[in-house]
């Protein structure tokens, strides 16, 4: 028997062929063969093959014996194993006040990256206490809470970040990424609605950054698409497709929501025509077999 959810797109191209509804004919004049690929990447995704350990991470110059403990504040941030160390060293030698900050908020980040926020938490928590006054380190702590499931604290710090940059003055791109942020915890908390209107303002602030806009038109078309509104989060994934080619999950993400479609019409067409359904079954199994699928 096939799953519904994997044949609603093929289901629904065929219905169309048969009911011309609406939707499924603006597939085919927006994307035309895009969404064979959209719905390929959902359905194959690629065989890395059996996983395997990670290799060891590679040693960093930074970390030879002859380096001083300020080497923290010039490590690369890609490498996190010699921040860690590095960073530990400087705070270990009680810097002056400024340093000290930024040790614990590179080493901070560098625990997020290895997936450790239980250790970014204790440093963000100690950032703070010395400094409460800068937003970003409210906006850096919300990944660590998020990452250990406390959304409503998560939220409280990018409330507060918000508020300090709209205080301080922060220019468009560095506000945009706080009501990003903000928008990505009420996802979580599934408040879709003020998720939205978060991503809503991060896209007005960042017009001219199109790596960003085109993040949080991702982010926003994810929420469309949970809030049970697909045309719009089509939109969204086509706007993130256009300023940020290489985020690829937007195809996985469009193709959900022509499915979502797909579904919708699919429904209303066998309720009017409920004895068509073993011949929409039919071509919705032809349509598979095409695209290189096992029916």
């Amino acid at each position: 028997m096939f799953s519904l959810r994997l044949i609603y797109l093929p289901v629904a191209l065929a219905a169309a062929s048969l009911s011309g509804t609406y939707y499924l004919i603006q597939i085919a004049q927006v994307c035309g063969p895009e969404v064979i690929a959209c719905v390929r990447t959902l359905l194959f995704p690629p065989n890395d093959g059996p996983k395997t350990a990670a290799p060891p991470l590679p040693p960093c110059e930074a970390a030879k014996p002859n380096a001083g403990p300020g080497t923290c504040l010039d490590a690369p941030s890609g490498e996190p194993q010699c921040v860690i160390p590095l960073c530990t060293a400087l705070i270990n030698s009680r810097p002056d006040k400024r340093p000290l900050e930024r040790a614990l908020n590179r080493r901070a980040l560098a625990y997020m990256r290895l997936s450790r926020p239980r250790e970014a938490l204790a440093d963000f928590d100690a950032l703070i206490a010395s400094n409460d006054e800068e937003a970003g380190y409210f906006g850096n702590r919300v990944g660590a809470h998020k990452a250990l499931g406390n959304f409503t604290l998560a939220l409280a710090d990018a409330d507060e970040a918000v508020r300090l940059a709209d205080e301080q003055g922060f220019p468009s791109p560095s506000k945009a990424w706080f009501h990003h942020i903000r928008g990505e915890v009420h996802f979580e908390m599934g408040s879709y609605d003020r998720a939205i209107a978060e991503f809503t303002t991060a896209l007005s602030l960042t017009e001219k950054q199109p790596a960003k806009h085109g993040s949080s038109a991702y982010e926003r078309g994810r929420t469309y698409l949970k809030a049970g509104k697909p045309d719009l989060a089509v939109k969204d994934f086509g706007t993130t497709l256009e300023k940020s080619p290489g985020l690829i999950l937007a195809l996985r993400e469009r193709g959900l929501a022509y499915l979502a479609l797909a579904e919708r019409d699919f429904a209303a067409y066998l309720q009017k025509d409920p004895g068509k359904t073993d011949t929409v079954r039919t071509e919705a199994s032809r349509t598979l077999e095409r695209i290189g699928a096992k029916p």
